[in-house]
Order: structure tokens, then sequence, then C-alpha cells
């Protein structure tokens, strides 16, 4: 938000430790968001009664998916995550290119329903979308299903006692679950 906001020369939120209201600036698009919004539900509608012959493609591999519109996923250091794919052991990254890069599974996944682009996501995030057909799994030959735990943490060499203390348990947890641990960024 706040490169749109130095791309655009003006601040559009108010930022304080409590809240994060809108400036007078920030509220002045709303009227323009709510007609945008009223002509993606007309999208949408249309979208929902298809009419002739629908041709659907997606990647078989996940090289391909450099053809395809995705949706982009931004750590909070600002460094893109590169989707990675396993196959007979050996894991293999893609550095996606998509339009839209956002740093929250929510609206990752509100902007996979919207059809912007192709997301990855945890199957637990997206399990009822797959249940109710709204999203399709793709390139499912190339994931990995691990149970376990997962920790993603800063890489610094001296990490606080509590975080190593709570690192080592995990290490443990996942031992006896026979998963890998950590990934730092």
């Amino acid at each position: 938000m706040r490169h749109f906001e130095a791309r655009l020369g003006v601040r559009l939120l108010n930022r304080t430790t409590r809240k994060v209201p809108l400036t007078e600036a920030g509220e002045r698009p709303l009227p323009a968001l709510a007609d945008l919004s009223q002509a993606v539900d007309k999208l949408n509608d249309l979208r929902s009664d298809p009419r002739g012959v629908l041709r659907s493609m997606a990647p078989q591999q996940p090289a391909e998916l450099l053809q395809f519109p995705c949706i982009e996923r931004r750590f909070p250091s600002g460094r893109r995550y590169r989707w990675e794919f396993w196959q007979d052991g050996r894991k293999q990254e893609v550095a996606v290119k998509g339009s839209l890069v956002l740093d929250n599974n929510e609206r990752i996944l509100q902007a996979a329903r919207a059809g912007v682009g192709i997301a990855f996501l945890h199957e637990g995030t997206v399990r009822e979308d797959l249940i109710r057909g709204e999203l399709v799994e793709i390139l499912a030959d190339f994931t990995q299903l691990e149970e376990g735990f997962w920790l993603y943490y800063p890489s610094r060499k001296y990490l606080s006692a509590p975080l190593r203390h709570f690192i080592d348990w995990l290490k443990e947890i996942n031992l006896y679950l026979k998963t890998p641990i950590t990934h730092s960024i």
C-alpha cells in the first residue's frame, strides 16, 4: 500500500498503532469503486451463464505457469515467493509472473475466486472451494504432501532464546511425525 501511495504521491491511509482509517484522499475513489464493484457483479452474472463452447486450458508442467496469469505472493521482507513443485523427490521452483501481488492468503483466495489468475495456496485453505467446484486443483502430480508443522522465520544469525527453543520444540514434534522442519526467509 505504501508503494501504491508513493506512486500516486498522496497518502491514502492514516496509520496508527490502533487503527488505519482512510484519509480524505483515500475516501475520494470510493464511489468509483462502488461502480466498479457493480460492473464486476454484472460480469460475474454473465460468467455464471456460459453460452457456446468453453475451452479450458491448464498448465501440465510447472514451467508452463509462465504462460498463464498467476497471483504472486510477497513476503513481509519484500521478497516474492518462488512456487515450489516436486517430482521424483526433487524440488523445482518457478518464479511466476502476474499482474497482482498480494501478501495474505485470504486476498489471494479472493482473487483466485474472482478469476484473476492461478493461485498457489495450501490445500486446507481451498478445501471447501475445491469441494464446491468453485476452484480446481492443477499440477497435482507435482505436489508434496507433508504432515506436521512448518515455520517461516527471519534468517538471522542471532535468534532470541524463546524463538530458538520454539524451533527446537517443533523439530522434535516433526521428527515424531517424520516431517522436515522449517524454512527461513
